[in-house]
């Protein structure tokens, strides 16, 4: 008879030991996956404004470039 109130006292105080945490592993959870979802917004943004525009004119100068080169070889 101790013994089984014993184990049933040690379950309660472990088991109001883990909700805490478990609680705080959930919110970190969310934290974790809004900081996800805010730096794949941010990438995008930055992808959108600065990389785009920079990738078009490389390849507008590059293509411009060969075939200006195809030209004056063919002439």
């Amino acid at each position: 008879m101790l013994l089984r109130s014993a184990q049933l006292r040690t379950s309660l105080v472990l088991r109001n030991r883990l909700r805490p945490i478990c609680s705080r592993n959930r919110l970190s959870g969310q934290r974790n996956w809004l900081l996800i979802r805010l730096f794949r917004l941010l990438f995008r943004l930055l992808f959108n404004l600065l990389l785009n525009p920079l990738l078009s004119l490389f390849f507008r100068f590059l293509f411009r470039f060969l075939f200006d080169l195809l030209v004056s070889l063919l002439i």
